[in-house]
């Protein structure tokens, strides 16, 4: 029987959200800081008072960016698995590699990033509508999901 070596496997970026790498010491500082002043924008836009407001919010609304950075990275991947044959190779190649190789994999990668950002904003606004009016949690909800969403999924592995 013959051994078969992988010396060098190449994943998607968005791989990353699923594997523990020293990368994540700049990923969650990296979100932290985008979610912080998003919030602080929000903030203002509504004119919210309260004082403790980011500190009290800006780690658990990390929090929900990862969950559901997670689930989108979930939904790539159940894709990739699911697409076989040798007529999908550039499917494939566009989900793993680039996904500017191929529309089809484009429109998957481009599918995976609403659905992180429609469970950002589900999370938030589940979550901000419990302390504010419907309409600020919505405000907040929907500005986090526009832009806090993983559009990194789009940067090709060779960058």
């Amino acid at each position: 029987m013959k051994k078969e070596r992988f010396y060098n496997i190449l994943f998607p970026i968005w791989m990353l959200v699923f594997l523990p790498t020293p990368l994540w010491f700049f990923l969650i500082p990296a979100n932290y800081l985008i979610d912080y002043l998003v919030l602080r924008y929000c903030k203002k836009k509504l004119g919210i008072e309260e004082e403790k407001f980011l500190l009290k919010y800006t780690w658990l609304v990390c929090l929900f960016g990862f969950i559901s950075d997670f689930i989108g990275a979930l939904f790539l991947f159940v894709c990739l698995n699911a697409i076989t044959g040798p007529e999908y190779h550039d499917v494939i190649q566009a989900i793993s590699m680039n996904p500017f190789h191929d529309i089809r994999g484009f429109f998957l990668i481009a599918v995976g990033i609403a659905v992180a950002a429609f469970f950002i904003c589900l999370c938030n606004y589940l979550f901000f509508k419990k302390g504010y009016e419907k309409e600020k949690a919505k405000y907040i909800a929907l500005r986090m999901a526009l832009f806090t969403a993983p559009y990194l999924f789009l940067i090709p592995l060779y960058w």
